[in-house]
């Protein structure tokens, strides 16, 4: 994401800018929800394919209580309110900031559950809302993040599914900064003062293995059963390999800001493409990664430890022009003066569909979107009975029709 462009000066830098239109996806008219969000105490759903640990079950009926899985029956039930083409596990993006004008640090909590709803809408289920830049602007974000995971849990809140808090630097190295600006030495200290309060919620952070002090944090972090992943660096291999052992499980928005690989100095990428247990971030709006790139991490990492992430940050899913120091053209983010990309394009669900344009199954890209996430971050959220409801319907042409979490359903748009 970008760090440049200081979105604690968002309100200042956005006086002036063209209103915001409420949406910018195309509406479907054959959504089968009339509403943009539905209540429902009983539902069934029919899916004629509906993937289930990982395979597809087809002509399916699921039946939905109260926010959970009731049980699941073969073929078409007569009495199913929705139907869709597919069914699946509803997309989790581990990795975001933002987007649709809001930011995690720089919004008001009323914003942000706003922007959720919008999420859902766009067919995200479930995130780990991302704030970065320095301690004090980090706490602000931690703050809103608490606050709106209570409302939502107690039902004063809905959209997508706020699952933890993702800290992104600013334990990064000062070599691959990418646009972000707030680089920090490593301590337990210091992550102890930036999540006073808030701890309960941090569910991973991203770090620089390689910096001094980093290696005390990563075994910290993981004492306290939060994920770590290396991010924002430029590790060599050996130091990869040993950062793997102490606990870093994955890499973030692999390729981009870390050491790139070379035949003599593999570094941190070539160590983690050749594990097999190593989970690997990859941003599908086809301006972080080449094509041929997200094939050879499909090649490379298999259809289990892939992740799709968004990465978007307050100014994706705008209308292109200037926002502050931030250019949108063809839908990606730029930093003018830098000329670095600044956060994502787009939202999960284009991402998944992007894949499935360059070669992906759509099971492939849907494990990368939902099931994948999901299991790093060790969040059961497998479409079961007894489980909540956290799933996505979509047709036939991988386009997402509908949301539904726990007893809301979302019409996406």
């Amino acid at each position: 994401m970008y760090d440049k462009y200081s979105i604690a000066n968002h309100n200042e830098n956005c006086k002036g800018f063209k209103e915001i239109p409420a949406a910018f996806a195309k509406s479907r008219s054959n959504s089968p929800i009339a509403a943009e969000k539905e209540e429902y105490m009983k539902t069934c759903i029919y899916a004629e394919r509906f993937l289930q640990n990982g395979n597809w079950r087809h002509n399916v009926t699921v039946h939905c209580e109260n926010g959970k899985i009731a049980w699941i029956e073969e073929g078409g039930n007569p009495a199913a309110e929705r139907s869709y083409a597919y069914l699946t596990p509803g997309l989790v993006d581990n990795h975001i900031h933002g987007g649709d004008g809001v930011s995690v640090f720089g919004s008001t909590v009323e914003e942000i559950e706003t922007w959720l709803v919008k999420l859902a809408e766009a067919g995200t289920a479930g995130i780990m809302l991302a704030p970065s830049g320095q301690p004090e602007r980090i706490r602000k974000g931690l703050a809103n993040i608490k606050t709106v995971m209570e409302r939502q849990k107690n039902g004063q809140a809905g959209g997508a599914r706020i699952l933890g808090a993702h800290l992104e630097g600013p334990f990064i190295s000062a070599k691959r900064p990418g646009a972000m600006e707030a680089v920090i030495p490593p301590s337990v200290e210091t992550f102890r003062m930036m999540t006073e309060g808030y701890v309960d919620v941090v569910k991973e952070m991203t770090i620089a293995p390689e910096n001094e002090g980093a290696a005390e944090v990563i075994a910290y972090l993981r004492e306290q059963g939060i994920r770590v992943q290396a991010g924002h660096t430029d590790c060599d291999y050996e130091t990869a390999l040993a950062a793997f052992a102490n606990g870093v499980g994955s890499i973030c928005h692999t390729f981009n800001a870390a050491r790139p690989i070379h035949h003599r100095e593999p570094g941190i990428l070539a160590a983690a493409l050749a594990d097999p247990e190593i989970y690997c971030e990859m941003i599908g709006d086809l301006a972080h990664l080449h094509p041929g790139t997200l094939r050879l991490l499909r090649h490379c990492k298999g259809r289990e430890r892939l992740m799709l992430v968004s990465d978007a940050v307050m100014t994706t899913h705008l209308p292109d022009g200037i926002y502050g120091r931030v250019e949108v053209k063809n839908g990606v983010n730029r930093v003018k003066e830098l000329g670095c990309l600044s956060g994502g394009g787009c939202y999960t669900a284009k991402s998944v569909k992007n894949l499935t344009e360059i070669g992906f199954t759509f099971e492939e890209a849907v494990m990368a979107g939902a099931v994948n996430p999901a299991r790093y971050l060790g969040l059961d959220l497998a479409p079961e009975p007894g489980k909540r409801v956290f799933l996505t319907g979509w047709n036939e042409t991988y386009e997402p029709e509908a949301v539904l979490v726990d007893s809301d359903v979302y019409a996406c748009r």
